[in-house]
């Protein structure tokens, strides 16, 4: 894996829409990129991808990554055209004016714009923006123009944003987290191509993580791994002060080895048992890969379910640093992305 490799696929995966629920096009994208790298090949119940590299051995490795990103559900169409929505995942309801946001429908994409009454008008306080005070307006006038061009409710809705490149090597756009974690999960199958590994390996795409973590535990649960690794992106520093909840990570200074992350409203999180995090924290040293030790509070992943699954399962969290988290300039560094491939690459080549 390289730079390049990682942007071309993260950029495949970041231009494929999947909130909560609907990740079925995440998933062939990860398939498609994973072609020739898995034995085998399924979906379960839920929606969450798996691809099974078989091993020598009878253990398995589970490799986690949640496929869906924030973003919407129409609810309702107004009898002078706009449409409402309602968030699918945490967001910040500031972030969403004057942006351009997607429709997916049965009959394709419909763009359309959230804007409110002009500040010359009075009719809003700026400051505390609700969803009851936004519109998504798509260029109708009546409920039924809108409705010819085929939104109902249910559709999902996803950030219009495209990708940019800043700096030449990071990468900025609307659904990072957790495309970039997919992007490593699959840089890690792509860096195993070939080669024999001692454990099976299962890369999961997993879904609905951003709707209380709820794909990753039954996914653990039907393959029942000896040990799992799980990729999301964790908060980076925006900046040289100090923050009393959580250890301070840059971009382009490595993945986070996530030693502990817990998730106050939802009492979710994990801690990497002492053995787990030492083999990792070594196996970067011995391949002088760069990493970074994360101590993270309000940011639970999906290790927390895969962690109690069936009897309990050893589970680490490789967190890839990102600025601005859950809104649509999620930040990321490539070669941080790329790093936390090669460093699990080469922990799975390790094991006996």
């Amino acid at each position: 894996m390289d730079r390049l490799e990682t942007r071309e696929i993260l950029s495949k995966l970041h231009e494929a829409s999947g909130i909560s629920g609907r990740e079925s096009m995440v998933g062939e994208q990860m398939k498609e990129l994973l072609a020739g790298c898995y034995d085998e090949f399924f979906i379960d119940t839920l929606g969450n991808y798996f691809f099974v590299k078989k091993g020598k051995g009878t253990k398995k490795i589970m490799l986690s990554a949640h496929m869906d990103e924030i973003g919407f559900l129409v609810s309702d169409i107004w009898d002078d055209g706009y449409v409402s929505f309602v968030p699918v995942g945490m967001h910040e309801p500031c972030l969403i004016l004057n942006q351009v946001l997607t429709i997916h429908t049965n009959s394709g994409e419909v763009e359309g714009v959230v804007g409110m009454a002009p500040v010359h008008q009075g009719q809003h306080d700026y400051g505390n923006i609700t969803y009851k005070d936004m519109r998504l307006d798509v260029g109708t006038n009546t409920r039924e123009e809108t409705i010819s061009l085929g939104i109902r409710p249910g559709n999902m809705i996803v950030n219009e944003r495209g990708y940019r490149i800043l700096n030449e090597h990071v990468f900025s756009g609307k659904a990072v987290d957790n495309r970039a974690g997919c992007t490593a999960a699959v840089g890690v199958m792509r860096m195993l191509k070939g080669k024999e590994t001692e454990y099976d390996v299962y890369c999961c795409g997993s879904v609905m993580e951003e709707m209380g973590v709820k794909g990753s535990g039954p996914a653990a649960e039907l393959i029942n791994p000896d040990i799992a690794i799980c990729f999301d992106v964790c908060f980076g520093a925006t900046g040289k002060e100090m923050d009393a909840n959580n250890r301070r990570n840059y971009l382009g200074e490595g993945p986070v080895i996530m030693l502990y992350d817990w998730n106050n409203s939802s009492c979710l999180g994990n801690i990497v048992p002492v053995d787990l995090a030492e083999e990792l924290v070594n196996t970067a040293e011995g391949g002088n890969i760069p990493y970074q030790i994360g101590v993270t509070m309000n940011c639970g992943t999906d290790a927390a379910l895969i962690s109690l699954s069936g009897t309990g399962v050893k589970t680490a969290g490789i967190g890839i640093p990102n600025r601005y988290m859950h809104s649509a300039v999620g930040t990321v560094d490539l070669d941080d992305v790329c790093n936390a491939s090669c460093l699990i690459a080469r922990w799975i080549q390790n094991q006996k």
